[in-house]
């Protein structure tokens, strides 16, 4: 049997999700722990959006590249008459074109980006208010 290997579209769209979906509930406990002001709590909060937008732009050029590239191949094989040849990486290119808007969107618009990472934020918060709390009892 034959290794599969993703794509660089599906590379991007599962570290993406990955990072969505990770549940920073005991770092807030920790980071409460350690320092509880509240300053503290959103300037962290801040890293984390900070952490999404880097793996953005880390991936977005590359995913531009990869657009140019099929439309290279493309204007190749139309060129050369061979339309039905290029129409799986027209679908290809199209599929790259709407993850670049998205990306795009994401860094453009702050509430895009909240909307993407509230799971994660909602988690922090949570830990990072529990953690307030145990640090209030002992106090």
């Amino acid at each position: 049997m034959e290794n599969y290997n993703p794509t660089l579209l599906e590379i991007v769209q599962k570290e993406i999700q990955d990072y969505c979906a990770q549940s920073l509930e005991t770092k807030g406990i920790e980071d409460a722990a350690s320092n509880p002001d509240l300053l503290n709590r959103d300037n962290n909060k801040m890293m984390i959006i900070a952490g999404l937008e880097s793996i953005i732009d880390n991936w977005l050029p590359k995913l531009e590249e990869k657009v140019l590239e099929f439309d290279g191949i493309i204007k190749m094989y139309t060129e050369d008459g061979m339309v039905n040849t290029a129409t799986p990486y027209s679908t290809k290119r199209s599929a790259y074109v709407n993850m670049v808007a998205i990306l795009k969107d994401l860094l453009e618009s702050e509430e895009s980006i909240l909307k993407k990472l509230k799971r994660v934020l909602k988690s922090y918060e949570i830990g990072f208010n529990n953690g307030l709390h145990n640090y209030t009892e002992k106090v």
